[in-house]
């Protein structure tokens, strides 16, 4: 007899530590052991995450150079393997699998998950791939458009790519992430090696993420050069990226290298945000940002930008956090100063029940099988 379970593909760039890859990594792992036929289709091998995939599922690796590379080894995949669906996440990704099955006429059904604002599509970039999809924004998006279905990870995203693509309501649903689906707590009470960092009571202020420049840590940094002018205290940035150089310039041209630690990429920053004093999300433009979540579900008092998309809808209008304004390093300073006097109430454990894998994993399930 054949094998009759739903057959899944989730497509991807590689296995890089951003939040977008790590949800979709947790989503193949938790499908599969939903009984699913799952593969993780990948333009290339590179990131950390692809120890943290689940033996059941089968990594489908595509070895090209980019998305845009990968379309017909893509499309043969699908020829060969036929999926029952096959979903994609990130921009560029979803605008290859959309292509690739107009291209080929393939006969799949297709899901695009749109994980940032749809008005960042190729923001950031400096080569020429980035500069074509800034120009060619809207018509990409029309082309995504024509996918079966559209996940939004956020309200604000769902609103905005109906506006710009005009794509039926009934063709679009807000998903959120299965931030909660890692054991956040356990993975909190491992070890931190920079130990001298939380040793000597002064606060820190913890952010996490790629050093991309959506992440704008250049604003936290000039935020934090205001907050240790009137008081000790200290910064660490867990992620790694391009701006690394850039970062530590600025921190040394502010006269504040000493309090400014970036340990690099870790699995697990949840050690260093559960033992941290403020919790800060800088950035320029989300979907739904992940570390937000995660750093309210371990009870660290909250700032964050006001940016598109998710977290005034995560934070409820601010009940939660303090909301800022992007690009702002005084109303940053200020707001990082208010949450070390007098930090705000923590959010129950209830409110966070929308991000929990059985609640995630059982929607995604649903669409997909």
């Amino acid at each position: 007899m054949g094998d009759n379970r739903c057959h899944v593909g989730l497509f991807m760039q590689s296995f890089a530590g951003g939040g977008a890859e790590r949800v979709m990594v947790s989503l193949a792992n938790q499908i599969a052991d939903g009984n699913a036929k799952v593969d993780l289709i990948v333009v290339d091998m590179r990131g950390p995450l692809a120890s943290e995939v689940s033996e059941k599922v089968r990594i489908v690796h595509l070895a090209r150079k980019s998305a845009i590379n990968s379309i017909p080894a893509l499309a043969r995949y699908i020829k060969r393997e036929r999926p029952s669906v096959v979903m994609s996440t990130v921009d560029n990704i979803n605008f290859s699998l959309v292509l690739s099955v107009i291209l080929f006429r393939l006969k799949v059904r297709t899901v695009v998950r749109l994980a940032n604002a749809p008005s960042s599509f190729g923001a950031g970039g400096k080569g020429i791939k980035a500069r074509f999809f800034r120009r060619f924004r809207s018509q990409i998006l029309r082309i995504n458009r024509r996918a079966d279905m559209v996940i939004a990870v956020s309200k604000g995203v769902a609103q905005e790519f109906r506006e710009i693509s005009g794509v039926s309501e009934g063709r679009i649903c807000v998903i959120y992430n299965p931030v909660l689906a890692l054991p956040l707590h356990e993975l909190a009470k491992q070890p931190v090696e920079n130990q001298e960092l939380f040793h000597d009571r002064i606060p820190v202020i913890i952010a996490v993420g790629r050093l991309e420049p959506q992440k704008d840590f250049s604003t936290l940094i000039r935020a934090f050069a205001s907050v240790s002018a009137s008081r000790p205290a200290k910064l660490c940035i867990v992620g790694e990226g391009s701006e690394r150089g850039a970062l530590e310039r600025l921190a040394r041209e502010l006269g504040i290298e000493n309090e400014v630690v970036m340990p690099g990429f870790d699995r697990n920053p949840f050690k260093y945000v559960a033992r941290s004093n403020v919790f800060v999300l800088s950035s320029l433009y989300e979907g739904l940002p992940n570390a937000l979540i995660q750093a309210l579900a371990l009870k660290v008092p909250v700032v964050s930008t006001d940016c598109k998309h998710g977290p005034r809808e995560i934070l409820d209008n601010g009940k939660w956090g303090l909301l800022v304004k992007p690009g702002d390093a005084v109303e940053m300073a200020r707001a990082i100063e208010l949450q070390l006097e007098n930090p705000m109430p923590r959010i129950p454990d209830d409110e966070l029940e929308c991000y929990g894998p059985h609640v995630v994993v059982r929607k995604y399930h649903d669409l997909l099988c």
